[in-house]
């Protein structure tokens, strides 16, 4: 199965599934699928293209957004350095997408070496949010996440 997310991936999607043993019934109906996706995208006007599932997104920082290829440390599950590739949007929140640069190695194991992770900026070091002493500073954290 598989879902088409915007026009870059729909483009270079292959008409038909690449799904080695599976009959050709099913790769017709995949073929079908991506047909009326393709079809259904290409009639969609420009305010239905720009889309938004949330009237405001939230970047739990009082940093900024870091750009695509800076570096970020990773600090949950000891993920480490890693480079922003792009970011990703969970219930509203803005999160990067990264990719590690020396994974642990229980992470390679389960994803791939390769594999990239999503984080949130309260997961990267650079990124939290610290009091004067050097802790997390609730205050924000509430203020942002649970208007307190």
């Amino acid at each position: 199965m598989f879902i088409i997310l915007d026009s870059v991936t729909m483009a270079s999607f292959p008409k038909t599934a690449q799904v080695g043993t599976i009959g050709s019934s099913v790769m017709a109906k995949n073929k079908l699928n991506y047909n009326k996706q393709k079809e259904r995208f290409v009639n969609m006007d420009n305010s239905t293209q720009n889309y938004m599932e949330f009237d405001k997104l939230q970047w739990v920082c009082n940093k900024p957004l870091p750009n695509v290829g800076d570096e970020v440390h990773v600090k949950i599950n000891g993920i480490g350095r890693s480079v922003v590739e792009k970011y990703f949007v969970e219930h509203g929140f803005i999160g990067l997408i990264v990719q590690p640069q020396n994974p642990p190695t229980w992470y390679i194991e389960q994803n791939g070496a390769d594999s990239p992770c999503h984080v949130f900026p309260a997961e990267c070091l650079e990124l939290q949010v610290r009091n004067e002493d050097g802790q997390a500073d609730t205050e924000f954290y509430d203020k942002v996440l649970h208007n307190k």
